[in-house]
């Protein structure tokens, strides 16, 4: 199982260039009306038989599902994973993108046909649940955007019942060690760890790797990764920029760490 947690990693690592040409996203209240209880004319010669009002048996409301994003006064955006049960904030100046695995699987086969080596993640693509893929948001701003690359976060959900409750710092190590052996240049070391406002455990990931772009531009991209476990599944959130951003941008997987919150 814990090979599945790695695989979604390194496909995105592989199909993060892809992003930029390819891509352009009410629970009702129950009411009731009691029945009327009847009204008795008692009668002088036989006792009135009082007739019991009826108990009304409320339906219970359904939980929501899905995931639901919310922009809020500030405009910064709400996400709410109703799913895998927990909820986190997107700072102001990005823009929600709905996808699926199928989408991402779609933009592979595009891309691969100018990158073969792409073969075998497309492949392995086709194991990896249809909704792991929670969201991709992009930046607002166009100047984030770099022969080709466009400035992204992702949220991924995998389920992996082992790898769900190892310690934060044991599944970063892992996923440190895949990533080099994917040829990436790995810029934590040791064990990095954030606490959120609510008190979530959460790893941390830095990373670099040259990538090709839809457009076939070679650019050197800078990975942030927060990494949290929640009811059975390993959630992974992930900033991907041009390196020449990677100083500037930082900041916005920290404020979105702080916003980290399990639902109950």
């Amino acid at each position: 199982m814990k090979a599945k947690t790695l695989l979604v990693i390194s496909i995105l690592a592989l199909l993060l260039s892809s992003l930029a040409c390819q891509m352009g996203g009410p629970i009702g209240a129950i009411f009731a009306t009691d029945t009327p209880t009847p009204t008795i004319t008692p009668s002088p010669t036989p006792t009135a038989t009082i007739t019991p009002t009826p108990t009304f048996t409320p339906t219970a409301t359904p939980l929501p599902t899905g995931i639901t994003f919310e922009t809020q006064t500030d405009e910064t955006v709400l996400v709410t994973d109703y799913d895998n049960h927990f909820q986190l904030t997107l700072p102001k100046g990005w823009i929600v993108i709905p996808l699926t695995t199928d989408d991402f699987a779609a933009m592979a086969d595009k891309l691969a046909e100018t990158n073969p080596e792409l073969a075998e993640a497309i492949a392995a693509l086709q194991k990896i649940d249809s909704d792991a893929i929670r969201l991709v948001a992009l930046n607002k701003d166009s100047r984030y955007i770099q022969s080709g690359f466009t400035t992204n976060i992702t949220v991924t959900a995998v389920e992996d019942k082992l790898m769900s409750t190892m310690p934060i710092p044991f599944i970063t190590a892992m996923l440190e060690d895949s990533m080099e052996k994917n040829g990436a240049k790995i810029l934590t070391t040791g064990a990095n760890m954030l606490e959120s406002k609510s008190g979530v455990e959460i790893g941390v990931v830095e990373a670099e790797q040259t990538a090709m772009t839809a457009s076939g531009m070679k650019v050197t991209a800078y990975s942030k990764y927060l990494i949290f476990q929640v009811g059975g599944k390993v959630v992974m959130v992930q900033l991907a920029t041009p390196v020449d951003f990677s100083d500037e941008l930082n900041p916005v997987l920290e404020s979105i760490a702080e916003t980290i919150k399990i639902l109950d």
